[in-house]
C-alpha cells in the first residue's frame, strides 16, 4: 500500500512572513501570529487498475486557492493522501494511518463498503468526513454516523434520473442489466429496476459479475434482446463491458455508472463503442454552465494544462474542500471536529458540482444529471438533463 504523501499548502503564511518582514518585524514574530494549519486526509483509490492518476488534482487546486486568499478563516490547508483502494480492507488500514496523524477533516472514502467498514473508526474520532460514496449504505439511518455526509448525488436519486431519461427517450420493453457484486452497483441497479417497472417495464436481462472480471462475453451476449442496457460498476470493468457489447453488435443504448467518464478521458474502451452511450455523473463541470463549474474548468486548465478535466477523478473532492474551509469560516475560525460538524449541518453552498445543502439522511446534494458521452471524445459531451430531487425517503433500501 503506498504511504501517505503530505503537500503543505502555506501560501497565506508566506504572505504574513512577507508582511512582517516588509513592516520590519522578525520571521519568529510572523510565526508566532500564524494560525495553525488544518488537515484535510484523503482517502481515495490511488494505485492500482481502479486508480485515476489526477485524483489529487482537484483537492491540491482548491487547497492553493483557498491559501492565496489567506487560508480558511487564517488558518492554511495541509492535505494528506492515503490509498484506500477499494477493498474494506484497504480503506480500515488507510482510515487508520490517517487518525493517527488526528486531521481536521477527511475526504473520502469512494466505495460504500468502505464506509461500513470504517464506520467504527470514524464513530470513535467523530472526525467530519465527507464521503465519496452514493449508496444507500453510506445514509445516516444506516450508518448512525453524525460526522459522516455524503457530497456526491445518491444512487437513489442518479437511479431515478437514468431511468426517467432512458423510459422518456427510448420507451424500453425490454431493458438488460450487467452490474458487479459491490454494494453500490448492486443498489443502484435495483433502484433502476424499481423506477422502470414504476414506468411499465415488465422484461428485464440481468447479470452480475465479479468486481475483477475480465471477461463478461456470456452477459454481454444475453444482452441481444435488450432495447436499453444498463452497467454498473467501476470503470475498468465497465469499459470492458462497452467494449464487449459494441464487438458483440449489441447497438442499444447504454446507461452507464456515475463514473464513466474515466471510460472515455482514459480510452478504457474504443470511441465508436460510446456513440450513444449516457452516464449519470457524480460531477461533471465540463457540460454544466454555471459560473462555479466555468470557474472550477478555467482554473483547472491554467494549473493542469496537459490535463483535460474531463480526466478528473471526481471533482466534487474540489467542492469539498471548499465546503471544510467555509464551515470554518461559518464557525467563525473553530477548527473543532464539533464546531465543522454543526456548521455541515447547516451550510448552504453553490460550488462547481452543483448546491450543496445537507438533508436529514447527511447528503448534501440532491441534483442528478445525465450526459451524453458520444464517439467525439471530452469534447463533443453533452448534458441531456438535470434533475433536483427533494430529501430521499429515510432507509430507502437498495
Amino acid at each position: 500500500m503506498r504511504a501517505s504523501r503530505t503537500v503543505v499548502l502555506s501560501v497565506a503564511m508566506a504572505g504574513a512572513l512577507v508582511a512582517s518582514m516588509v513592516a520590519g518585524g522578525t520571521a519568529g514574530a510572523a510565526t508566532s501570529k500564524a494560525k495553525s494549519p488544518i488537515t484535510i486526509a484523503y482517502l481515495g483509490i490511488l494505485t492500482g487498475p481502479d486508480a485515476s492518476p489526477t485524483a489529487e488534482d482537484p483537492l491540491k487546486l482548491a487547497a492553493n486557492e483557498i491559501n492565496a486568499r489567506g487560508g480558511a478563516d487564517g488558518h492554511p490547508v495541509k492535505l494528506e493522501f492515503y490509498d484506500s483502494n477499494i477493498t474494506p480492507q484497504q480503506a480500515v488500514t488507510a482510515t487508520q494511518k490517517a487518525l493517527s496523524t488526528n486531521p481536521t477533516a477527511i475526504i473520502g472514502p469512494s466505495v460504500d463498503d468502505q464506509v461500513q467498514a470504517t464506520a467504527q473508526l470514524l464513530k470513535q474520532s467523530g472526525v467530519p468526513t465527507l464521503g465519496l460514496t452514493s449508496g444507500p449504505l453510506t445514509d445516516l439511518t444506516n450508518t448512525h454516523l453524525p460526522n459522516f455526509f455524503d457530497i456526491n448525488p445518491i444512487d437513489y436519486n442518479t437511479a431515478q434520473a437514468e431511468a426517467k431519461y432512458i423510459y422518456t427517450k427510448y420507451k424500453p420493453k425490454t431493458v438488460g442489466m450487467i452490474y458487479t457484486e459491490d454494494a453500490a452497483s448492486t443498489a443502484s441497479a435495483t433502484f433502476i429496476e424499481q423506477f422502470l417497472k414504476k414506468d411499465g417495464v415488465k422484461n428485464f436481462i440481468t447479470r452480475t459479475e465479479p468486481n475483477n472480471v475480465t471477461d463478461a462475453t456470456t452477459a454481454v451476449l444475453a444482452m441481444k434482446p435488450a432495447d436499453a442496457v444498463f452497467i454498473n460498476s467501476f470503470p475498468v470493468t465497465d469499459g470492458l463491458l462497452v467494449t464487449e457489447l459494441a464487438q458483440n453488435g449489441i447497438t442499444a443504448p447504454i446507461m452507464g455508472a456515475q463514473a464513466d467518464n474515466a471510460v472515455q478521458a482514459f480510452k478504457l474502451a474504443p470511441a465508436s463503442a460510446m456513440a450513444n452511450m449516457y452516464y449519470p455523473p457524480y460531477c461533471d463541470p465540463d457540460v454544466n454552465t454555471t459560473k462555479q463549474a466555468k470557474a472550477f474548468t478555467s482554473a483547472y486548465k491554467a494549473a493542469y494544462p496537459s490535463t483535460t478535466q474531463s480526466a478528473v477523478d471526481d471533482p466534487a473532492t474540489y467542492d469539498g474542500v471548499y465546503l471544510i474551509a467555509k464551515a470554518i469560516q461559518a464557525a467563525g475560525g473553530n477548527t473543532s471536529h464539533s464546531a465543522i460538524i454543526s456548521q455541515l449541518k447547516k451550510l448552504q453552498y453553490q460550488g462547481a458540482c452543483g448546491p450543496y445543502k445537507n438533508d436529514s439522511e447527511n447528503v448534501m446534494i440532491n441534483q442528478a444529471q445525465i450526459v451524453k458521452l458520444g464517439s467525439n471524445g471530452p469534447s463533443g459531451k453533452e448534458l441531456m438533463a438535470s434533475y433536483n430531487f427533494g430529501t430521499i425517503p429515510a432507509n430507502a433500501k437498495g
